[in-house]
């Protein structure tokens, strides 16, 4: 069996357990379906970019503290869109609108900024190959669990 393939098969089998998590009720199971797919996830960064232990450990600490930060403002901006939501309700006054639509502004430009501020502190760790693919391999990998994600639930309909 070719390298390509057994890793199709690991990468499978990680997503059919994500996608067999998403399918149970036991909020335990999707936790670590998760788990498992982060964790195979981290497995094959270090394997695409070649990493050694130092930048391993210095990598993760970064894309760590990234992801944490992300994920907050993301969270601050789903609070935004939630608020907007109820005064659309509300029949609110335009001027509660214009105040949300400035701090959605401010909370895009914020993402921004900490998008820009992990690639730039990227550079005394990575190689500019190793981000090129670094972010290659982000992408696929998303698309890969989103279109398994989708499968699944297709299925399911069915």
């Amino acid at each position: 069996m070719s390298k390509k393939s057994f890793l199709f098969y690991i990468l499978f089998f990680f997503l059919q357990t994500l996608t067999y998590s998403y399918d149970s009720s036991d909020d335990e199971n999707i936790g670590s379906g998760k788990k498992q797919l982060e964790h195979f996830r981290k497995l094959k960064i270090v394997e695409t970019l070649d990493l050694n232990e130092e930048t391993t450990l210095r990598f993760f600490v970064k894309l760590n503290e990234f992801e944490n930060k992300i994920k907050s403002l993301k969270k601050q901006k789903q609070n935004l869109m939630d608020s907007l939501e109820i005064l659309v309700e509300e029949d609110a006054k335009s001027l509660s609108f214009e105040k949300i639509f400035d701090e959605l502004i401010q909370s895009e430009e914020k993402l921004l900024e900490t998008k820009k501020t992990f690639q730039n502190e990227m550079k005394s760790i990575l190689t500019s190959e190793q981000m090129a693919k670094y972010l290659v391999f982000e992408k696929k990998f998303r698309q890969e669990v989103k279109n398994t994600i989708e499968q699944r639930f297709r299925k399911r309909k069915k």
